[in-house]
């Protein structure tokens, strides 16, 4: 069982940091230059310790959250230049659910992988074309669609979707899809 501290305020900071300055006439006065700066920092270390220690239904929120880009707001830009990201237009929470798909990315070529890694934003279906006539064990004839057909698939997806959710979805897809491939996104079919 954890004991809870409870938060430290800037006067409490203030304090502490007064004791720990050397002795001695530069450092004594209340109302010097130093003082001044030990009030600052104590500001700052009060801010730091009830972010950290604030707690919504048991569950600490502030600081710890911010670990987190599901649940990050103040180190959201963070989260997103850590992992090539841009905001652009999209809301918080729709930056978060792109920060955290980026995150849990691991890597992969199957259409399920692409699935996976899409869900938080929007449900996708994949569709890679017909190649009709491929046969490796006889003369190579060309697919149904041409040989370039062979590098190209299909995102069918975002039916009544925003048009930032579609902006992520392809951002994402074309991020981790193979290089050599050509992606081609539709929306709003049934």
């Amino acid at each position: 069982m954890t004991v809870q501290q409870p938060a430290r305020t800037a006067d409490d900071y203030l304090d502490l940091l007064r004791r720990l300055s050397p002795p001695g006439l530069a450092f004594g006065d209340t109302e010097g230059r130093w003082d001044d700066l030990l009030e600052a920092i104590a500001q700052e270390l009060g801010l730091i310790d009830a972010s950290v220690s604030d707690t919504a239904g048991g569950v600490p929120s502030g600081l710890v959250s911010e670990t987190d880009p599901r649940t990050a707001t103040e180190t959201l830009p963070a989260w997103e230049y850590m992992l090539g990201l841009t905001a652009g237009s999209l809301s918080t929470a729709q930056r978060q659910d792109q920060a955290y798909s980026a995150m849990i990315a691991t890597g992969g070529q199957s259409p399920g992988y692409f699935i996976a890694i899409a869900a938080p934003i929007m449900t996708i279906t994949i569709d890679e074309p017909l190649a009709v006539g491929w046969n490796p064990c006889s003369p190579p004839c060309a697919p149904m669609y041409g040989v370039g057909a062979r590098f190209t698939w299909v995102v069918h997806g975002g039916i009544g979707a925003s048009t930032a959710r579609k902006s992520m979805l392809e951002s994402l897809i074309n991020k981790y899809k193979p290089a050599h491939t050509l992606v081609f996104f539709l929306y709003d079919i049934v």
